[in-house]
């Protein structure tokens, strides 16, 4: 078969194949012209602060005097790592008595220019835009979705959204990256989306478990990534796209089904870089990083292992400033990629290209797939079981991807890389049906004047000789030949006839695809299918015990929960399904919360409560007809569930903006008085006390760090957590959610 009839081959595989592709959430089509910038300052602190907190994020004297512990005996990085602790726990107790905020993204709501939104150590799970909907389709013809769109629907997508910020930073104030977390729960399509902003910082946080990308910059000018970590959202963990002037500095990206770190659509910036990548570790997912039109990126001092492929640039027509050129891929440190994501024990299931074109040479360091006056050197390419670099043409873009005047200078291979440092190209020797087997160098020799110069150890290169020393003017082929252009078209996938969801296999159009031709991975990532494992994991609020009879609730029902009654549920998301609870609307915060326990060790009957709450928008209450829940919650669960039915002849109106129920009795669940507080419509800042005298030995709630309390007023409810301090008998518990001044 001739080279021409070999090309049109592969294109009318990739049309067949592209016809059947079911794409992820579409971006908007967006120019990316080189920016004027800057780079924002990393060490910028901003005139203007918000402080975003839990009632958990409080500091406590315990956990001083642990750190104090450590400071006494420890030496050397761990007496480091306990004075910065210390240091973090002084700066929190100081931003805890400012905390506004519950929510990051109601802090961002009302953030201005040169504000700087500091989160407190929590998990954050965003519930208010948690529970916005999802569209299946943009307004945009293409379906993607405009600028415009995201501002009327900040939360559709997004679990937390900034939308045209200026010189805006979210810090985790943690000693740690992972003490601030943001889990999207597969709810959202992205954890937290940056749009049209100028002089971005996201630092020290953690964001996780997205249907697409962790942290998501787009159409930005000016934006720093500083010690981010991303996990197991099913395409980018940390992503910049049609962005310029960019930094991801000290960051961790793992579990990315497509990447761990993309930069995408980067313009051409000569003089200077449009992004630079330091420091950072990608491990563990399908690319390690990935860069379609990632040119003008600076690469330094990364390291990329555990993933099927380390590095990947490559030219694709459908995005900005096509052909990928003018990046620096220096000093990284790139081993051991050789995670199998086709197997059936991976935990990472393939998503993009991967999945639907073309079948992964698992065991590479470095694939080039479509590129231009790149330089690749001293980095160290070791124990990668196919391949250390792979440079290739893309023939089936039209125009097509091609690959001019990159150059590989001084790199150390295999053995050469380092103590302990093993050969690439292990995984199959030569022979069979690909003859050279794997090799450090791969070409398909295609593109101008591209070549290889002072390899440091021993190279195994294809073909061989290969054109250097560096620069080597050379001529290239129009398109692969022989064996190159018959491993690429092998390994080309296509859809199984009739399979619902789509799955893929090589194409073997020469013989079988030498790295293996099915994908045997299950659907789900470990980190999705941990719902229905049976077990409440960090960020769910239940478990569906898939095939093991009956939900896990731990212990929890509607009533429990502040939804009147009924039957709760457990979603396939793990989050309650409160569809079959009388009050099935999800409860709301109110502002301030103060709760005093007294006399706790005095016995059963003897220990009283007091509860104030205030900043309740709430409806019309008509105590003749409805019903009042109020619960006591520790750290884990219901302490106490009080409930006066509707109807209850203790309620009475003394004025027209008051309803109060007086029982001395304590006839339901101990509740003596209840002060509801309006103002003359009846439907604003109701102002509630509760008393309560308890029956029941409620001793063990003085181990308690936070309570919540819950109040189903009608079909309202609303619910607020609170730290809590014991004194110093452990007789006296006080929990109350700070009033701080706003932004001090």
């Amino acid at each position: 078969m001739d080279r021409a009839r070999l090309l049109g081959c592969a294109v009318a595989v990739c049309a067949s194949l592209i016809s059947g592709v079911a794409l992820a959430h579409k971006e908007r089509q967006i120019a990316s012209p080189i920016r004027p910038g800057p780079l924002p300052d990393i060490a910028r602190v901003n005139p203007n602060r918000l402080v975003v907190c839990k009632p958990s994020s409080k500091p406590t004297a315990a956990q001083r005097a642990e750190i104090e512990s450590r400071i006494a005996t420890e030496t050397g990085d761990a007496l480091l790592q306990a004075q910065a602790d210390l240091a973090a726990w002084e700066r929190n107790s100081l931003l805890f008595k400012a905390c506004c905020f519950e929510h990051i993204q109601d802090a961002i709501n009302v953030a201005g220019p040169d504000t700087d939104v500091l989160v407190l150590p929590g998990y954050y799970r965003e519930e208010p835009s948690r529970a916005a909907a999802t569209t299946e389709s943009g307004d945009n013809p293409d379906g993607s979705y405009s600028f415009e769109y995201h501002v009327a629907n900040p939360n559709d997508g997004s679990l937390i959204a900034a939308l045209g910020a200026v010189n805006l930073t979210l810090e985790g104030t943690g000693s740690h990256r992972e003490d601030v977390v943001i889990d999207a729960g597969f709810v959202k399509d992205v954890a937290f989306r940056c749009d049209r902003c100028q002089g971005v910082i996201i630092r020290n946080l953690w964001a996780k478990d997205a249907n697409e990308h962790g942290i998501y910059v787009v159409d930005s000018d000016g934006y720093i990534f500083d010690r981010t970590i991303g996990s197991f959202s099913k395409e980018y963990e940390l992503f910049a796209f049609a962005s310029d002037n960019g930094l991801f500095t000290d960051c961790e990206a793992y579990g990315g089904g497509d990447s761990g770190l993309y930069i995408g659509g980067a313009p051409k910036t000569p003089g200077r870089f449009s992004a630079t990548v330091q420091r950072c570790v990608m491990r563990h997912n399908a690319l390690g990083f990935s860069g379609t039109q990632g040119s003008s990126v600076h690469m330094i001092d990364n390291e990329f292992f555990d993933n099927a492929i380390g590095i990947s640039f490559d030219s694709e027509n459908d995005h900005p400033n096509f052909p990928q050129a003018f990046s620096v891929i220096e000093n990284n440190h790139i081993h051991d990629n050789n995670f199998g994501i086709y197997a059936g024990t991976s935990d990472v299931p393939v998503r993009g290209p991967g999945y639907n074109f073309f079948r992964y040479p698992v065991g590479t360091g470095m694939w080039l797939i479509g590129g231009e006056d790149n330089l690749i050197t001293g980095n160290r390419v070791h124990d990668n079981i196919r391949f250390g670099f792979i440079l290739a043409g893309n023939p089936t873009e039209m125009p097509a991807a091609q690959v001019h005047r990159n150059s590989f200078i001084d790199n150390y291979m295999g053995t050469a890389a380092g103590p302990g440092a093993g050969p690439n190209s292990t995984a199959f020797p030569p022979g069979g049906p690909y003859a050279p087997g794997g090799s450090d160098f791969f070409w398909d020799e295609t593109g101008n004047d591209n070549c290889w110069t002072n390899t440091l150890g021993p190279v195994t290169t294809d073909p061989s000789p290969i054109p250097g020393p560096c620069p080597f003017p050379n001529t290239g082929n129009v398109t692969p030949i022989g064996n190159k252009l018959e491993i690429l078209l092998s390994c080309l996938l296509v859809q199984v006839p009739g399979s619902d969801p789509p799955e893929y296999r090589t194409a073997d159009l020469f013989y079988p695809c030498p790295w293996g031709q099915t994908n045997d991975a299950p659907y789900q990532s470990s980190a999705e299918a941990e719902c229905g494992n049976t077990v409440i994991d960090p960020g769910e609020d239940c478990d569906p015990n898939y095939g093991y009879g009956g939900a896990n609730l731990n212990g929890e029902t509607c009533v429990s929960l502040g939804h009147g009654d009924g039957t709760l549920g457990c979603d396939d998301l793990c989050q309650w399904d409160f569809s079959g609870c009388s009050v099935p609307t999800a409860c709301r915060s109110y502002d301030v919360t103060r709760l005093r326990a007294r006399r706790l060790t005095d016995g059963p009957g003897d220990q009283r409560y007091r509860l104030v709450a205030k900043g309740m928008d709430g409806a019309l209450f008509d105590p003749t007809s409805e019903a009042v829940d109020v619960v006591i919650r520790d750290d884990s669960s219901a302490v106490h569930v009080a409930r006066i039915p509707a109807g209850d002849a203790h309620w009475s109106t003394p004025k027209p903006t008051n309803s109060v129920f007086r029982d001395k009795l304590g006839t339901f669940g101990s509740v003596t008085r209840i002060n509801l507080k309006a103002d003359g419509s009846f439907t604003n800042q109701f102002r509630t006390e509760v008393k309560l005298y308890m029956p029941v030995d409620l001793e063990t709630l003085a181990a308690t760090s936070t309570t919540t309390t819950v109040i189903r007023i009608g079909n309202d409810c609303w619910e607020r957590g609170a730290p809590c301090t014991l004194n110093g008998t452990g007789r006296r518990l006080r929990c109350k959610f700070p009033e701080p001044k706003c932004g001090s």
